[in-house]
Protein backbone atom coordinates (compact mmCIF):
# COMPACT_ATOMS: atom_id res chain seq x y z
CA UNK A 1 0.00 0.00 0.00
CA UNK A 2 1.48 3.42 -0.94
CA UNK A 3 2.59 5.72 1.86
CA UNK A 4 -0.08 8.30 1.01
CA UNK A 5 -2.79 5.71 1.59
CA UNK A 6 -1.25 4.71 4.90
CA UNK A 7 -1.16 8.35 6.03
CA UNK A 8 -4.54 9.30 4.57
CA UNK A 9 -6.28 9.66 7.94
CA UNK A 10 -3.31 11.23 9.75
CA UNK A 11 -4.23 14.88 8.84
CA UNK A 12 -7.77 14.34 10.15
CA UNK A 13 -6.30 12.89 13.34
CA UNK A 14 -4.03 15.94 13.77
CA UNK A 15 -6.89 18.38 13.08
CA UNK A 16 -9.30 16.90 15.60
CA UNK A 17 -6.49 16.54 18.15
CA UNK A 18 -5.80 20.27 17.92
CA UNK A 19 -9.52 21.11 18.17
CA UNK A 20 -9.80 18.85 21.22
CA UNK A 21 -6.91 20.55 23.01
CA UNK A 22 -8.21 24.01 22.08
CA UNK A 23 -11.67 23.24 23.47
CA UNK A 24 -10.16 21.67 26.57
CA UNK A 25 -7.98 24.72 27.28
CA UNK A 26 -11.10 26.83 27.90
CA UNK A 27 -12.35 24.49 30.62
CA UNK A 28 -9.45 23.22 32.72
CA UNK A 29 -9.09 26.41 34.79
CA UNK A 30 -12.78 26.72 35.68
CA UNK A 31 -13.68 24.81 38.87
CA UNK A 32 -17.34 25.86 38.55
CA UNK A 33 -17.73 24.57 35.01
CA UNK A 34 -19.58 21.38 35.94
CA UNK A 35 -22.01 23.22 38.24
CA UNK A 36 -23.36 25.57 35.61
CA UNK A 37 -26.96 24.95 34.59
CA UNK A 38 -26.59 26.90 31.37
CA UNK A 39 -27.59 25.10 28.19
CA UNK A 40 -24.38 26.33 26.58
CA UNK A 41 -22.34 24.26 29.04
CA UNK A 42 -24.30 21.16 28.03
CA UNK A 43 -23.47 21.76 24.38
CA UNK A 44 -19.84 22.43 25.28
CA UNK A 45 -19.65 19.06 27.03
CA UNK A 46 -21.31 17.42 24.06
CA UNK A 47 -18.82 18.99 21.63
CA UNK A 48 -15.87 18.07 23.85
CA UNK A 49 -17.05 14.46 24.09
CA UNK A 50 -17.57 14.36 20.34
CA UNK A 51 -13.98 15.54 19.81
CA UNK A 52 -12.68 12.78 22.08
CA UNK A 53 -14.60 10.32 19.97
CA UNK A 54 -13.41 11.75 16.63
CA UNK A 55 -9.76 11.74 17.67
CA UNK A 56 -10.06 8.11 18.72
CA UNK A 57 -12.00 7.20 15.58
CA UNK A 58 -9.58 8.72 13.07
CA UNK A 59 -6.56 7.32 14.89
CA UNK A 60 -8.16 3.87 14.73
CA UNK A 61 -8.74 4.31 10.98
CA UNK A 62 -5.09 5.31 10.62
CA UNK A 63 -3.93 2.29 12.65
CA UNK A 64 -5.95 -0.12 10.50
CA UNK A 65 -4.62 1.17 7.17
CA UNK A 66 -1.03 1.51 8.35
CA UNK A 67 0.94 -1.59 9.29
CA UNK A 68 4.30 0.20 9.28
CA UNK A 69 5.31 0.82 12.89
CA UNK A 70 7.88 3.45 11.83
CA UNK A 71 5.21 5.62 10.21
CA UNK A 72 3.05 5.12 13.28
CA UNK A 73 5.82 6.23 15.61
CA UNK A 74 6.38 9.30 13.47
CA UNK A 75 2.67 10.17 13.48
CA UNK A 76 2.41 9.71 17.23
CA UNK A 77 5.59 11.78 17.66
CA UNK A 78 4.05 14.67 15.73
CA UNK A 79 0.92 14.49 17.91
CA UNK A 80 3.09 14.99 21.01
CA UNK A 81 3.93 18.54 19.90
CA UNK A 82 0.35 19.61 19.16
CA UNK A 83 -0.41 20.48 22.83
CA UNK A 84 2.39 23.07 22.69
CA UNK A 85 0.17 25.12 20.38
CA UNK A 86 -2.46 25.46 23.11
CA UNK A 87 -1.10 24.72 26.58
CA UNK A 88 1.85 25.91 28.61
CA UNK A 89 4.97 23.70 28.50
CA UNK A 90 4.13 21.87 31.74
CA UNK A 91 0.60 20.98 30.73
CA UNK A 92 1.67 20.22 27.16
CA UNK A 93 4.36 17.83 28.40
CA UNK A 94 1.90 15.94 30.60
CA UNK A 95 -0.83 15.59 28.01
CA UNK A 96 1.61 14.83 25.20
CA UNK A 97 3.46 12.13 27.14
CA UNK A 98 0.34 10.34 28.41
CA UNK A 99 -1.51 10.48 25.12
CA UNK A 100 1.55 9.16 23.26
CA UNK A 101 1.41 6.10 25.51
CA UNK A 102 -2.33 5.66 24.87
CA UNK A 103 -1.90 6.04 21.09
CA UNK A 104 0.98 3.59 21.04
CA UNK A 105 -0.97 1.04 23.05
CA UNK A 106 -4.05 1.48 20.86
CA UNK A 107 -2.01 1.01 17.67
CA UNK A 108 -0.42 -2.18 19.02
CA UNK A 109 -3.81 -3.52 20.13
CA UNK A 110 -5.42 -2.90 16.74
CA UNK A 111 -2.54 -4.54 14.90
CA UNK A 112 -2.82 -7.59 17.15
CA UNK A 113 -6.53 -7.84 16.46
CA UNK A 114 -5.87 -7.62 12.71
CA UNK A 115 -3.41 -10.49 12.89
CA UNK A 116 -5.67 -12.79 14.92
CA UNK A 117 -9.00 -12.04 13.23
CA UNK A 118 -10.15 -14.53 10.58
CA UNK A 119 -12.67 -12.19 8.97
CA UNK A 120 -12.28 -8.41 8.64
CA UNK A 121 -15.26 -6.63 10.18
CA UNK A 122 -14.42 -2.94 10.46
CA UNK A 123 -17.19 -1.97 12.85
CA UNK A 124 -16.60 -4.93 15.13
CA UNK A 125 -12.86 -4.25 15.16
CA UNK A 126 -12.96 -0.48 15.64
CA UNK A 127 -15.76 -0.05 18.21
CA UNK A 128 -13.89 -1.42 21.26
CA UNK A 129 -10.66 0.28 20.18
CA UNK A 130 -12.35 3.69 19.91
CA UNK A 131 -14.17 3.23 23.20
CA UNK A 132 -11.01 2.29 25.09
CA UNK A 133 -8.88 5.02 23.55
CA UNK A 134 -11.51 7.70 24.18
CA UNK A 135 -11.71 6.66 27.84
CA UNK A 136 -7.93 6.91 28.19
CA UNK A 137 -7.93 10.36 26.56
CA UNK A 138 -10.64 11.49 28.98
CA UNK A 139 -8.46 10.20 31.81
CA UNK A 140 -5.59 12.41 30.60
CA UNK A 141 -7.93 15.40 30.36
CA UNK A 142 -9.17 14.71 33.91
CA UNK A 143 -5.60 14.73 35.23
CA UNK A 144 -4.98 18.03 33.46
CA UNK A 145 -8.27 19.39 34.84
CA UNK A 146 -7.22 18.35 38.34
CA UNK A 147 -3.88 20.18 38.06
CA UNK A 148 -5.52 23.30 36.65
CA UNK A 149 -8.28 23.42 39.27
CA UNK A 150 -5.82 22.72 42.08
CA UNK A 151 -3.64 25.68 41.06
CA UNK A 152 -6.70 27.87 40.57
CA UNK A 153 -8.09 27.08 44.04
CA UNK A 154 -4.67 27.53 45.65
CA UNK A 155 -4.40 31.02 44.14
CA UNK A 156 -7.86 31.99 45.43
CA UNK A 157 -9.68 31.47 48.71
CA UNK A 158 -10.51 27.87 47.93
CA UNK A 159 -13.64 26.53 46.30
CA UNK A 160 -16.60 28.91 46.32
CA UNK A 161 -20.12 27.67 45.69
CA UNK A 162 -21.40 29.21 42.43
CA UNK A 163 -24.20 31.76 42.79
CA UNK A 164 -26.13 30.04 40.00
CA UNK A 165 -26.30 26.87 42.11
CA UNK A 166 -27.64 28.84 45.09
CA UNK A 167 -30.23 30.60 42.91
CA UNK A 168 -31.45 27.22 41.70
CA UNK A 169 -31.68 25.96 45.27
CA UNK A 170 -33.74 29.01 46.25
CA UNK A 171 -36.09 28.48 43.32
CA UNK A 172 -36.57 24.83 44.22
CA UNK A 173 -37.29 25.76 47.82
CA UNK A 174 -40.10 28.07 46.74
CA UNK A 175 -38.40 31.38 47.50
CA UNK A 176 -38.85 34.09 44.90
CA UNK A 177 -36.16 36.40 43.61
CA UNK A 178 -36.49 39.85 42.10
CA UNK A 179 -35.10 38.60 38.82
CA UNK A 180 -37.86 36.03 38.47
CA UNK A 181 -40.76 38.42 39.22
CA UNK A 182 -42.83 39.90 36.43
CA UNK A 183 -45.22 42.88 36.50
CA UNK A 184 -48.14 40.50 36.08
CA UNK A 185 -47.19 38.41 39.11
CA UNK A 186 -46.61 41.27 41.59
CA UNK A 187 -49.30 43.42 43.14
CA UNK A 188 -48.69 47.14 42.82
CA UNK A 189 -49.30 49.50 45.71
CA UNK A 190 -52.37 50.97 44.00
CA UNK A 191 -54.04 47.55 44.12
CA UNK A 192 -53.35 47.05 47.81
CA UNK A 193 -54.11 50.55 49.19
CA UNK A 194 -57.53 52.20 48.86
CA UNK A 195 -57.78 55.21 46.52
CA UNK A 196 -58.64 57.71 49.33
CA UNK A 197 -55.50 56.72 51.25
CA UNK A 198 -53.41 57.16 48.10
CA UNK A 199 -54.84 60.66 47.75
CA UNK A 200 -53.87 61.41 51.34
CA UNK A 201 -50.33 60.27 50.65
CA UNK A 202 -50.14 62.55 47.63
CA UNK A 203 -51.43 65.47 49.71
CA UNK A 204 -48.63 64.84 52.20
CA UNK A 205 -46.12 64.98 49.32
CA UNK A 206 -45.41 61.24 49.25
CA UNK A 207 -45.22 59.58 45.85
CA UNK A 208 -46.73 56.04 45.97
CA UNK A 209 -44.24 54.92 43.29
CA UNK A 210 -41.39 55.66 45.65
CA UNK A 211 -42.96 53.31 48.19
CA UNK A 212 -43.11 50.59 45.55
CA UNK A 213 -39.41 51.11 44.87
CA UNK A 214 -38.66 50.84 48.58
CA UNK A 215 -40.66 47.62 48.77
CA UNK A 216 -38.74 46.16 45.83
CA UNK A 217 -35.40 47.12 47.32
CA UNK A 218 -36.38 45.50 50.63
CA UNK A 219 -37.34 42.31 48.79
CA UNK A 220 -34.00 42.31 46.95
CA UNK A 221 -32.13 42.86 50.20
CA UNK A 222 -34.05 40.01 51.81
CA UNK A 223 -33.24 37.69 48.94
CA UNK A 224 -29.57 38.64 49.07
CA UNK A 225 -29.58 37.87 52.79
CA UNK A 226 -31.08 34.43 52.15
CA UNK A 227 -28.48 33.72 49.46
CA UNK A 228 -25.67 34.83 51.74
CA UNK A 229 -26.92 32.65 54.60
CA UNK A 230 -27.20 29.60 52.34
CA UNK A 231 -23.78 30.18 50.84
CA UNK A 232 -22.15 30.69 54.24
CA UNK A 233 -23.75 27.50 55.53
CA UNK A 234 -22.52 25.49 52.53
CA UNK A 235 -19.03 26.98 52.79
CA UNK A 236 -18.84 26.02 56.48
CA UNK A 237 -19.98 22.49 55.63
CA UNK A 238 -17.35 21.93 52.92
CA UNK A 239 -14.55 23.80 54.71
CA UNK A 240 -12.97 20.62 56.20
CA UNK A 241 -12.98 19.03 52.75
CA UNK A 242 -11.35 21.90 50.83
CA UNK A 243 -8.06 19.96 50.31
CA UNK A 244 -10.02 17.21 48.54
CA UNK A 245 -12.22 19.42 46.35
CA UNK A 246 -9.87 19.33 43.37
CA UNK A 247 -9.79 15.51 43.50
CA UNK A 248 -13.59 15.31 43.66
CA UNK A 249 -13.99 17.76 40.77
CA UNK A 250 -11.55 15.74 38.64
CA UNK A 251 -13.48 12.52 39.33
CA UNK A 252 -16.76 14.26 38.53
CA UNK A 253 -15.20 15.64 35.34
CA UNK A 254 -14.07 12.14 34.29
CA UNK A 255 -17.42 10.44 34.86
CA UNK A 256 -19.35 13.29 33.23
CA UNK A 257 -17.31 13.12 30.04
CA UNK A 258 -17.28 9.32 29.89
CA UNK A 259 -21.07 9.37 30.18
CA UNK A 260 -21.32 11.72 27.20
CA UNK A 261 -18.81 9.61 25.24
CA UNK A 262 -20.80 6.46 26.02
CA UNK A 263 -23.87 8.18 24.60
CA UNK A 264 -22.10 9.26 21.41
CA UNK A 265 -20.37 5.93 20.82
CA UNK A 266 -23.61 4.69 19.25
CA UNK A 267 -22.48 6.60 16.16
CA UNK A 268 -19.25 4.59 15.79
CA UNK A 269 -20.68 1.61 13.92
CA UNK A 270 -22.69 3.53 11.30
CA UNK A 271 -19.83 5.99 10.71
CA UNK A 272 -17.31 3.16 10.34
CA UNK A 273 -19.55 1.18 8.02
CA UNK A 274 -20.12 4.26 5.86
CA UNK A 275 -16.42 5.16 5.82
CA UNK A 276 -15.20 1.74 4.68
CA UNK A 277 -18.05 1.46 2.19
CA UNK A 278 -16.89 4.70 0.56
CA UNK A 279 -13.25 3.59 0.67
CA UNK A 280 -14.18 0.36 -1.08
CA UNK A 281 -16.43 1.95 -3.68
CA UNK A 282 -13.81 4.56 -4.61
CA UNK A 283 -11.15 1.90 -5.01
CA UNK A 284 -9.08 3.22 -2.13
CA UNK A 285 -9.09 -0.21 -0.49
CA UNK A 286 -10.00 -3.69 -1.63
CA UNK A 287 -10.70 -7.04 -0.02
CA UNK A 288 -9.47 -10.52 -0.87
CA UNK A 289 -11.20 -13.73 0.09
CA UNK A 290 -8.89 -16.46 1.32
CA UNK A 291 -9.68 -20.16 1.43
CA UNK A 292 -7.73 -21.63 4.32
CA UNK A 293 -7.30 -25.42 4.59
CA UNK A 294 -9.01 -27.06 7.55
CA UNK A 295 -8.36 -30.42 9.18
CA UNK A 296 -11.32 -32.80 9.47
CA UNK A 297 -11.55 -35.95 11.54
CA UNK A 298 -12.64 -39.18 9.88
CA UNK A 299 -13.41 -42.34 11.87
Amino acid sequence: MPILKKLFFAPFFFLFTFLLYFELSEIILNPNFLFSLDLGVFWQLLVLSGLFLMVSLFFSYFAILNNDWRLSLGTIGVSIFIPLLVFRPKGAAIIGFLNAIWFGFSYWSIQQDLKTSFDFQASKLISPAVRNLATLLVLTASILYFLGVRDQLAASNGFQVPDSLIDSAIKLSGQSTPTTETPDSTSSLSQLVPADQLDQLKQLGIDPKSLEQVSSSQLAAGTDTIKKQIKDQIQKTIAPYQPFISYLLAVLFFFTLTSFVALLKLLIRPLTALTFYLLKETGFISFTIEMKPAKKLNV
